[in-house]
């Protein structure tokens, strides 16, 4: 698998298995160099979230079996982080309704802030899909997440936000394979909005 970037873009790679072998996943220079892996030794769902890309190009996505032995079917994600494609905007003060369609499925959504604003985000699931909740920075590195281990509800309050700019916010099924519906909330505490 192969994805276009530019230096400085922050991908988030997730992997997940449905025949019996234990994924490696291994993300790859434009010149051929592994840049970063993770290897799991029993099926089912890995990601990598990298760090700012050194340089713009071609990169390559290896998926293999961790041992070399087995085979099986996988679905694979990419998003690009500190610019997603396709996030949809949540506003202070409403709720908005997402779905989780498929294994590896990553809800993305997007909110504007200045510093220093105190942000509370609420998710609660209708499907059998365990939440993970990730609040990202314009940069797209991960400033804070939650997760539950059973279907259901949980929140984030943060603290002051360290920079203005657009933030990410995104949902995903903990260990993957689930889908369903979800419902996030964002609101800012300081200045909290249509109230």
């Amino acid at each position: 698998h192969t994805f276009e970037a530019l230096a400085g873009d922050v991908v988030y790679l997730r992997v997940h298995t449905s025949g019996p072998f234990e994924p490696n996943l291994v993300l790859v220079l434009p010149d051929g160099t592994p840049l970063q892996s993770n290897n799991v030794i029993v099926p089912g769902t890995l990601s990598i979230w990298s760090e700012p890309l050194p340089v713009g190009g071609t990169y390559k996505v290896v998926v293999a079996d961790y041992e070399g032995g087995e085979i099986g079917n996988y679905a694979i994600f990419v998003e690009r982080l500190n610019n997603p494609g396709n996030a949809s905007s949540l506003y202070f003060g409403q709720t908005h309704t997402g779905m989780i369609e498929s294994s590896v499925d990553l809800g993305t959504h997007s909110f504007d802030a200045v510093a220093g604003d105190v942000i509370y985000l609420l998710v609660a699931t209708s499907g059998p899909f365990e939440p993970n909740l990730v609040l990202v920075l314009p940069d797209g590195i991960p400033l804070q997440s939650d997760l539950i281990i059973v279907p259901g509800t949980l929140a984030i309050r943060s603290a002051p936000l360290p920079v203005g700019g657009t933030y990410k916010v995104l949902v995903s099924d903990y260990k993957g394979g689930e889908t369903g519906s979800y419902e996030v909330f964002l609101q800012r505490l300081n200045n909290p909005g249509n109230t």
